[in-house]
């Protein structure tokens, strides 16, 4: 091509498209962010201070009540209305998410065959008889 000479690859071989990043890649033991987290709060600390506020606009929110309590209300009193998203979400943050629950069978409800058989192949080719283990 032009008297560009091309380096001749077997038929069969695969050049790794992503050579060029090797020397990117995260070193073992080597932190990939060395100077850590930048100072800042955090953005669960925000929220929580935003909800835990109890005035909106500059104005006591009536009833003692903060920003979270009227979140929580707005919510509930959608889960009322029939909306299960927002029932859900009540359950879950106030008893726990329910545990899946799934049971694995064999053939028709009974204990799941086994091919003991194979396993003996297997080990008896890494441990032939007769040698050491």
């Amino acid at each position: 091509m032009d008297g560009e000479q091309r380096e001749e690859q077997p038929q069969n071989s695969h050049r790794d498209p992503a050579a060029h990043l090797l020397e990117h890649r995260f070193k073992p033991g080597v932190s990939g962010n060395p100077k850590g987290r930048p100072p800042g709060r955090e953005f669960n600390e925000l929220v929580r201070e935003f909800l835990d506020d109890d005035t909106i606009n500059g104005k006591l929110i009536p009833g003692s009540r903060t920003k979270g309590m009227l979140l929580i209300e707005a919510i509930f009193k959608e889960a009322l209305k029939g909306r299960l998203p927002h029932a859900r979400f009540l359950i879950d943050r106030g008893y726990g998410p329910v545990a899946e629950r799934r049971e694995i069978s064999g053939p028709e409800g009974g204990a799941i065959p086994v091919a003991f058989e194979v396993l003996e192949v297997t080990i008896a080719k890494i441990y032939p008889e007769g040698a050491e283990t």
